[in-house]
């Protein structure tokens, strides 16, 4: 495996993970942050938004968290 999936799947498995104990808007916006940098990296776009995705499905009624992500771009 080369360093940019390593770096890809470190990020994407640290939000993923994050997410269900947050519970305000400056944690949705620091793990927000580790999603971006997650999508400047190649195939990194494509995670991200399929976990932003996700978030959506999954965490419906966090109207603050769908905020930041729509402020992120995702």
């Amino acid at each position: 495996m080369d360093l940019g999936n390593w770096r890809d799947f470190f990020y994407a498995d640290y939000v993923k993970k994050a997410m269900p104990g947050l519970n305000s808007r400056n944690q949705y916006r620091d793990c927000i942050v580790y999603l971006k940098k997650l999508s400047t990296y190649p195939e990194g776009l494509n995670m991200a938004r399929k976990i932003a995705q996700e978030w959506r499905e999954t965490y419906r009624n966090r109207r603050a968290m769908r905020d930041e992500l729509s402020k992120a771009g995702f």
